[in-house]
């Protein structure tokens, strides 16, 4: 609530409703979940989540900018006990229901340890000294011909109780990723991201909002 680059992000309308609440209505209508929680230190975030989301007050010492998303992670898995969390970003407002299910879906534990979205790249990538990564400058390939690279996008992350207590991590090392669309890897941190958030909210279709 006291975000510093977009002060009271998860609360700004979007569609007429407040930014956590889409969240929270898309995780209400996938199956697979035991119940849904906000983990939050103020009590203010209570007006804007729908009722039967669990409110968990979190210590205000966790608000701090040094505080790694990490140990906010494993401070939650101290107090709500669970074989395995979903954790949900309310800044990332297109994440689809059905990709919300695909990460439960196709997570299995024989297999994977982890699984989080992905924003897919095949696209051309230099380094911070003006060289090139993933290509050569001589012999430019097709970017369909490319290795594809993948990139967090927040939206979701499933991960067991003994990965973020013990090995402190919402990643394992066995992941497995899921490619979402770009409109899906919206994720609003600055106020350009909230502006261009409202900006296609009209024309955009009950699926993503």
């Amino acid at each position: 609530m006291n975000n510093t680059r977009l002060p009271n992000k998860n609360i700004l309308q979007l569609n007429g409703k407040p930014l956590c609440f889409w969240i929270f209505d898309k995780l209400k209508k996938i199956s697979g979940l035991n119940k849904i929680y906000v983990y939050c230190s103020t009590e203010e975030i209570k007006k804007y989540i729908p009722d039967d989301i669990i409110f968990v007050k979190r210590d205000s010492k966790y608000d701090a900018n040094e505080i790694k998303a990490n140990e906010l992670l494993k401070s939650f898995s101290d107090i709500i006990k669970a074989d395995y969390y979903l954790l949900c970003h309310a800044t990332c407002p297109y994440l689809k229901v059905s990709t919300l299910q695909k990460v439960i879906n196709n997570f299995d534990p024989e297999k994977y340890d982890s699984v989080f979205t992905v924003k897919k790249y095949q696209t051309f990538l230099w380094d911070n000294k003006n060289k090139p990564i993933n290509f050569n400058l001589d012999d430019i390939p097709r970017t369909q011909d490319m290795e594809p690279f993948y990139i967090e996008n927040v939206g979701a992350y499933l991960y067991n109780y003994n990965e973020i207590q013990i090995n402190n991590r919402r990643v394992g090392k066995k992941p497995l990723l899921i490619p979402v669309s770009d409109i899906e890897c919206v994720d609003i941190d600055y106020l350009e991201d909230y502006e261009f958030a409202k900006s296609i909210e009209n024309k955009m279709s009950s699926t993503y909002i």
